[in-house]
């Protein structure tokens, strides 16, 4: 009896050395279930502004409309919270009116992920869609010649 418990065994390890590596085992690391990243069914809209001037900012989409005017200090952003996802249109104007001639310079990256600026005269509108669990950042700089 105890010769043939060691034959098994030896068997055993016999065919375990002939199986290709991850067979042998009832589980390899290949059957390991996916871990799924949680996506959020929200975004976010931020606008910041850079500079000493005052900017009154709209966001308006999916039948509600955010306003903020930014003018404290040099950098202010906007505090929206979650948004719900779909078209926005995003508008901005100087608050103050100038005598001089101004740009406002906006870049923001796309949905694809390029990087993008515009230049607009005093203010302007950019149409956006907002993708759940993404975010939209606008940056403002305004420049007077």
């Amino acid at each position: 009896m105890r010769k043939s418990r060691r034959t098994a065994v030896l068997a055993i390890a016999a065919v375990g050395a002939l199986l290709p590596a991850g067979t042998a085992s009832a589980v390899s690391t290949g059957d390991a279930p996916a871990k799924h990243r949680v996506v959020s069914k929200w975004g976010h809209i931020k606008i910041c502004k850079h500079g000493l001037d005052t900017f009154d900012v709209y966001a308006d989409g999916q039948g509600k409309t955010w306003q903020s005017s930014l003018n404290d200090g040099r950098t202010d952003c906007t505090n929206w919270g979650a948004m719900r996802p779909g078209q926005y249109d995003i508008a901005f104007a100087q608050n103050v009116a100038s005598q001089q001639h101004v740009v406002i310079f906006a870049t923001y990256r796309d949905n694809k992920g390029k990087m993008c600026r515009k230049a607009f005269t005093g203010q302007g509108v950019l149409n956006s869609l907002l993708l759940p669990g993404k975010s939209i950042k606008i940056n403002l700089l305004l420049h007077r010649s």
